[in-house]
C-alpha cells in the first residue's frame, strides 16, 4: 500500500478498533448523543465495506434525512444487514436492549444503551466484530492482543 493512506479506507485491524470503541461509546453515551453516534455508525459502516472487512456503503443524505425528522431508530435499522435478526426492548427507567444475531450461524449478542437506537447500533456493532473474530479464527488469523469477544 502507498506511504499516503486514504483515511476514509482503513487498515482492517485499524476499522475494527474503531468498531470495538463505538461499542463502548455507544453503552456510555446519553440518549442524546444518539444522532451523532448514528452518523458515526454509517461512517464506520461504510468504512467496513471499503476496507473489506464488513458493512456497506450507505448514503448519508439519506441517514441525515431519517435523523432529521426523528427517525433515529429506522436509520439504525436501515443499516443493519438484511439477515441480521434483532430484538428490542424498553423496560422500566428506559433501560433499553437490544439482541442481534447478525449472521447465518452467529451467536446472539445482547447489549444495553441509553436508547433504542443505541441498545440495537452497540449490539449489532459487537455482533459484527463477534462474526469477525470468529471468521478470522477459522482462517487461522489471530486477532491482535487486547481483542476479545465483548458479550
Amino acid at each position: 500500500m502507498a506511504s499516503t493512506r486514504d483515511e476514509r479506507v482503513p487498515e482492517p485491524e485499524v476499522w475494527t478498533a474503531r468498531l470495538r470503541d463505538f461499542v463502548h461509546e455507544c453503552v456510555g453515551s446519553a440518549a442524546g448523543d444518539e444522532a451523532e453516534r448514528v452518523r458515526e455508525a454509517a461512517r464506520l459502516f461504510a468504512y467496513g465495506a471499503s476496507a473489506g472487512t464488513s458493512g456497506y456503503a450507505i448514503d448519508p443524505a439519506v441517514i441525515d434525512a431519517m435523523l432529521a425528522c426523528g427517525a433515529t431508530e429506522s436509520a439504525v435499522i436501515s443499516m443493519l444487514w438484511p439477515e441480521a435478526v434483532f430484538m428490542v426492548s424498553r423496560g422500566q427507567g428506559n433501560s433499553c436492549l437490544a439482541t442481534v444475531i447478525a449472521g447465518p450461524g452467529g451467536e446472539e449478542i445482547i447489549c444495553e444503551g441509553p436508547s433504542i437506537a443505541l441498545a440495537l447500533l452497540s449490539a449489532y456493532s459487537a455482533a459484527l466484530l463477534s462474526e469477525l473474530e470468529e471468521g478470522s479464527q477459522s482462517a487461522g488469523v489471530r486477532f491482535s492482543e487486547g481483542a476479545s469477544r465483548l458479550h
